[in-house]
């Protein structure tokens, strides 16, 4: 989505939770993915095996263990090729 503007204010973060665990964040806003949504899903089988998302507010938000970085970029991509 490089377009010399929107890379300045939207964008893909990816942090940690103090829990542990990661959260991705991915801007919608601007894209032609701008009004997907997706509801509040969680796939936990344990406390320490688990990862959620959520399209919310234009912003993909995932989250889950330390494991499952890979698996939310992966629900990510999935939900985007639903909806080509």
């Amino acid at each position: 989505m490089c377009n010399g503007d929107w890379e300045h204010t939207f964008g893909i973060r990816i942090s940690t939770l103090d829990n542990p665990g990661w959260e991705l964040l991915i801007d919608l806003k601007d894209t032609k993915y701008e009004n997907m949504k997706q509801p509040h899903i969680l796939v936990q089988k344990n406390d320490d095996d688990w990862f959620s998302y959520k399209i919310e507010e234009h912003v993909f938000k995932g989250y889950g263990d330390p494991t499952k970085l890979s698996k939310l970029i992966e629900t990510f991509h999935n939900l985007i090729l639903k909806s080509i």
